[in-house]
C-alpha cells in the first residue's frame, strides 16, 4: 500500500509542475480584453491545486492555491479587469504559489511514511 501512496505523491508533484506552468502562462498575459476569462481559467487551476494538494498531503501549497484562489475569484465578482495593484497582488500570490511548487518534494507529504 505504501509504494503506491509514494507512486501517487509521485504523480501528484509532476502534476502540480504541469499546473503551476499553465497557471504562470495564464497569469502572464496582464490586462487585455480576455483578462475576466483568463482569471477565470486560473481560478479553475488554483481551485484544482488547492484540492488536490490538501487531499494528498501538501497543506502549504493548498494554503498558497487558496489564497490566489480567493483572490482572483473576488477579482472576478466585481466583474472589471484587475487593475495594477490587482495585478502586483495577483503576481505576488503566484510568485508564493510557484515557489512552493518548484520546492516541493513527495516525501514532504504528510501521507509520504503511511502505510
Amino acid at each position: 500500500m505504501q509504494d503506491k501512496i509514494r507512486s501517487l505523491l509521485n504523480k501528484h508533484c509532476n502534476t502540480l509542475k504541469d499546473q503551476g506552468c499553465a497557471l504562470d502562462a495564464l497569469l502572464s498575459h496582464g490586462i487585455s480584453a480576455d483578462t475576466l476569462d483568463l482569471l477565470s481559467q486560473a481560478v479553475f487551476i488554483a481551485h484544482d491545486i488547492k484540492g488536490g494538494s490538501g487531499t494528498m498531503g501538501f497543506p502549504a501549497v493548498s494554503a498558497c492555491a487558496e489564497k490566489l484562489e480567493h483572490f482572483l475569484g473576488a477579482c472576478i465578482e466585481r466583474n472589471t479587469a484587475p487593475d495594477d495593484a490587482h495585478f502586483i497582488e495577483i503576481r505576488s500570490l503566484n510568485h508564493n504559489l510557484q515557489k512552493a511548487i518548484e520546492t516541493l518534494d513527495p516525501t514532504q507529504s504528510s501521507l509520504w511514511n503511511r502505510s
